[in-house]
């Protein structure tokens, strides 16, 4: 937390005018506040099931951000009908799924898919670096936070610590 001064630049006349009396020609009152440096984290709206602290393969697109066979199983594919958890289980396809980014409002697609030799699922190629990794400059040691969306079938996403570089 840091200190702020915040001025207050809008009263009522009486206001005004008691408050030119009391210091001066000088209208404004001014108070010290505590601003946060961080963003506030928005576990309560959304609770962040998977977290992952981004690592140099992350950001690459080849494989893309790694999410654990039991992350994808608890918070993802519980949530998918049959045929859909078929397809990336079982047929080891890719498939676009939704990512809503909450910190700029804006929506995605990204490919989904199963590791080949691993139970890993990842977000892969030039769709996870085009759409996340350029656009909103994700480094080494960042923390993001996604959770699955019933309502509008999508991911939610957000950076939930930036460290300094």
């Amino acid at each position: 937390m840091k200190n702020v001064t915040f001025y207050q630049f809008l009263h009522t006349k009486d206001r005004e005018d008691q408050l030119m009396k009391l210091t001066m020609n000088r209208p404004h009152e001014w108070e010290i506040i505590q601003v946060r440096e961080e963003p506030i984290q928005l576990l309560m709206l959304f609770p962040w099931e998977i977290t992952e602290i981004l690592v140099p393969s992350d950001l690459a697109g080849q494989p893309g951000l790694v999410l654990s066979s039991e992350q994808v199983q608890n918070h993802i594919l519980k949530y998918w009908e049959a045929e859909r958890v078929a397809r990336v289980m079982l047929q080891n396809e890719t498939i676009p799924i939704k990512i809503h980014d909450i910190d700029t409002q804006t929506n995605h697609e990204v490919l989904f898919r199963k590791h080949i030799n691993s139970d890993n699922f990842c977000f892969h190629g030039s769709s996870w670096v085009r759409n996340f990794v350029s656009r909103r400059n994700l480094r080494v040691g960042m923390k993001i936070g996604l959770c699955w969306d019933i309502e509008s079938f999508a991911l939610r996403f957000s950076v939930l610590n930036n460290p300094p570089t």
